[in-house]
């Protein structure tokens, strides 16, 4: 199998130490389901209920993250059925285990070929690529366009307009990833301003 490491990979330190634990992608999906369905205070059978699966069909694969189990193969219908009914963004899936470089260090197996570290798992799953491949370049171009068209008009305008006046892919790609550090912090701005709406809304109302 060929071995894929991010460039912030975590080599050299005493996480090479722990002994190594193999998981497939899928089994870090099943326990992510696991975990996020706890959070959302949801039973496997409510769970099931909401996206077409019954009680024992979730039990299965949510457990099927153990190891000697026999693996899931998860799709991207149903995948995303998940991240709607938990309500979480389908990149926390593929979020790596709470315990990696506790008492082991985890490597992700996908589709059979390809290893990768648990921190080049999280940068494919939650970082925007830099790296000026055409791929890169057309996944920027693509989220450019989706942010103009579905983000809340206050970020989603000026993060368009701001894409549109640069002019080499490398300073796009660089600008892309200041962005993204800062869109928790806009989308927070835009909650708070809706949430004042509301609440101005209903004083109103009540006068």
């Amino acid at each position: 199998m060929r071995r894929v490491t991010s460039p912030n990979d975590r080599s050299g330190s005493s996480y090479d130490a722990l002994p190594e634990t193999e998981l497939s992608v899928n089994q870090v999906v099943a326990a992510n389901i696991r975990t996020f369905r706890i959070a959302a205070g949801l039973t496997q059978k409510q769970l099931g209920e909401m996206v077409g699966l019954s009680h024992e069909n979730v039990s299965n694969m949510e457990r099927s993250a153990e190891p000697g189990r026999t693996r899931r193969q998860f799709d991207a219908d149903l995948i995303a059925a998940f991240a709607l009914a938990i309500g979480v963004p389908v990149t926390a899936f593929f979020l790596p285990p709470a315990d990696d470089g506790t008492t082991t260090r985890y490597v992700a197996v996908a589709a059979d070929q390809l290893t990768a570290d648990m921190r080049t798992l999280f940068d494919i799953a939650t970082t925007e690529p830099a790296d000026g491949t055409p791929a890169a370049r057309a996944y920027v171009d693509r989220l450019r366009l989706a942010i103009s068209v579905y983000a809340s008009p206050l970020p989603g305008g000026e993060l368009s307009r701001y894409f549109e006046d640069l002019t080499t892919e490398e300073q796009r790609a660089a600008a892309l990833e200041r962005v993204r550090q800062q869109l928790p912090a806009l989308r927070s701005v835009v909650a708070d301003l809706d949430r004042l709406e509301t609440s101005l809304s209903e004083s109103s109302d009540h006068d």
